[in-house]
């Protein structure tokens, strides 16, 4: 009966996770697509104590109806943004299986993922800036900072870029959208460069 009770509980707590990870998600259009199909074949491991999902790039194109093209952006945003970390078949290919375990954007590496020894990951740094931006300034985060990347930090600067030539010089030059970013990463300067 013991054991009944623990399975439920784990697999009610691992719902509840899953859920975080979508609502602190700041996916949109096909990368939500792949992250909801991932979400959606997770079954059997609903009951294991770490929440992870085996797939192929062909089984995410065959659930969302996405070309192969779009899916692999849809997983290199999730793996940047932080929802998904890769933990086996890592060297992935189309028809190979790849091993996703999940994580809240903004919790950084909690218990689901050891990272002990490791150096800071800017990922979960940047994810930790985009909630308290997301909580403050909901539109600009939407707009302008959803689509930056946090590529290094130190005590006094930060190094992010962007998609394009417009989003950078909107960030830090004519609409001086940096103060926001500057006070979520607790730094004094941010540089912003082209991808």
């Amino acid at each position: 009966m013991n054991m009944q009770i623990d399975k439920k509980q784990t697999a009610q707590d691992n719902r509840v996770f899953l859920d975080k990870v979508r609502r602190h998600s700041m996916a949109r259009h096909k990368a939500r697509l792949v992250l909801e199909a991932m979400i959606g074949r997770v079954k059997g491991e609903i009951f294991q104590p770490l929440v992870t999902v085996t797939v192929t790039k062909s089984n995410l194109c065959g659930d969302t109806c996405l070309c192969i093209k779009s899916v692999k952006a849809a997983l290199k945003f999730l793996r940047e943004e932080g929802s998904i970390v890769a933990t086996q078949g890592i060297e992935g290919g189309r028809c190979t299986a790849v091993t996703y375990c999940f994580r809240v954007v903004g919790q950084g590496a909690s218990e689901q993922i050891d990272t002990a020894g490791q150096a800071p990951d800017v990922g979960a740094i940047w994810g930790q800036a985009l909630k308290s931006l997301r909580a403050s300034h909901r539109n600009n985060t939407l707009a302008w900072y959803a689509n930056l990347r946090l590529l290094s930090v130190t005590a006094t600067d930060a190094h992010l870029d962007a998609p394009t030539a417009f989003a950078a010089n909107s960030v830090q030059g004519k609409l001086d959208l940096s103060g926001p970013v500057c006070a979520a990463l607790g730094v004094k300067r941010i540089r912003v460069t082209i991808r």
